[in-house]
């Protein structure tokens, strides 16, 4: 019986390796994620100044960092 714990230890230490190594596989790209994120749904003091032109709609006077193709395309 001795022998079926240790294997099972073993096998549960393999399997515990493999699952860190996903994880820090996966986070850069969790990073990835949480900066995107933060620059689209940013705080609205993070976005720029907000006017209202003469037809009443919004618009950013600043885009945020690494969104100046979106003024572009509207």
């Amino acid at each position: 019986m001795a022998m079926g714990w240790k294997n099972l230890n073993i096998e549960y230490q393999q399997v515990k390796q493999k699952n860190d190594d996903f994880k820090r596989e996966l986070e850069p790209a969790y990073a990835r994620i949480r900066d995107l994120k933060q620059r689209l749904f940013g705080k609205k003091t993070e976005k720029g100044v907000t006017k209202r032109d003469s037809s009443g709609k919004y618009y950013h006077t600043e885009p945020p960092p690494g969104l100046a193709w979106m003024d572009a395309a509207s």
